[in-house]
């Protein structure tokens, strides 16, 4: 990784080992936290230009598979989340200070994978794009943020990425040529935009 200067442009190499897929600055920006697309990574101390702490991956390498967001770190809190590209857990919420796994976000056996996802404490939602085995199986999946729970899944076939509304009441989603809008704890959404044919 390399971390450059916005006043001098100088540049500083940290190496990062095993490869990065996602990258986020803490809350406070003294810290930069990069994960593996596994569940695990590293928190670096760009001043000190040192890793702070490493977190051990919760899945194999798989060769190809990549994840479309690999960490967070919500508002307002002292962990952060990793994504999990393969296996049963979709995500990890890890300590700050130490990379200590605080929770597993278990997939629902439905899906294969999670692809886009967002996270609001406020809400207390972390919501995924689960990827079905067939496209219209697909479907959005919300967990409870503090206890890891699957609560519901949101039907939307062909569903690519979701994201929760700043104030946590609206869930976004969007694949399949539809863009939904979901009221956080409700079923029933409308779909904002059609299926766009070519010509």
């Amino acid at each position: 990784m390399d971390v450059i200067s916005v006043a001098d442009r100088s540049v500083v190499s940290m190496p990062v080992t095993p490869p990065a897929e996602g990258v986020a600055f803490s809350r406070d920006g003294r810290f930069v936290i990069v994960s593996d697309g596994l569940g695990g990574g590293k928190i670096l101390d760009p001043v000190l230009r040192q890793s702070t702490v490493s977190m051990s991956p919760l899945a194999p390498q798989q060769a190809g598979l990549t994840v479309l967001r690999a960490v967070a770190v919500p508002a307002g809190q002292r962990s952060l989340v990793t994504q999990v590209a393969v296996g049963p857990v979709a995500f990890a919420r890890r300590a700050v200070d130490d990379g200590a796994v605080e929770a597993e976000y278990a997939l629902p056996a439905a899906f294969s994978r999670v692809y886009g996802w967002d996270v609001n404490p406020r809400s207390g939602l972390l919501v995924g794009a689960g990827i079905g085995r067939a496209p219209e199986q697909s479907a959005v999946v919300v967990w409870h943020y503090s206890d890891a729970f699957a609560i519901e899944t949101l039907a939307h076939p062909g569903v690519r990425d979701v994201a929760i509304s700043p104030d946590g009441t609206l869930i976004a989603s969007v694949g399949g040529g539809a863009l939904r809008l979901w009221a956080a704890g409700s079923r029933a959404s409308m779909p904002l935009c059609s299926p766009v044919s070519a010509k």
